[in-house]
């Protein structure tokens, strides 16, 4: 069993990224800096591309947290024991700050599944000792 799960993405934080990257690119642009207008364009396209390609799936007893080429990490379900709600800031696989922290064994990450209620489900299905806290 495979079941794949998308990333929800923050409007708010697509509209930061815009308020960064337009009037920056418009400036350069206007003044002629067009090195920079194509770093500008070039780091825009690339945390599109990290944020589209931010995936969850599970896959018989293992949780995959998958972005692009830069994470792939597999957790066992089994050693999952706690899910809550978090709003933590720090750099994550999630591409919103409304997120989930999975901890499992001594460690936890930080991931934003796009519809939670069939994550929580499908994990609990596989281990149903994990506690959840929304």
């Amino acid at each position: 069993m495979e079941k794949k799960f998308a990333s929800r993405i923050s409007p708010v934080l697509v509209l930061i990224l815009g308020a960064v990257f337009v009037p920056t690119t418009y400036l350069m642009i206007r003044d002629g800096t067009y090195l920079g207008v194509a770093i500008n364009l070039f780091a825009a396209i690339f945390i599109v591309v990290v944020l589209a390609g931010t995936r969850y799936a599970i896959t018989g007893d293992s949780l995959h947290i998958h972005v692009i080429f830069l994470v792939n990490i597999h957790i066992p379900v089994v050693d999952i024991h706690r899910i809550e709600r978090s709003y933590n800031p720090i750099a994550s696989p999630a591409g919103s700050l409304k997120r989930l922290a999975v901890h499992y064994g001594e460690r936890s990450t930080l991931i934003s599944p796009k519809n939670e209620a069939d994550f929580i489900r499908t994990l609990k299905s596989l281990n149903p000792q994990i506690q959840v806290t929304l």
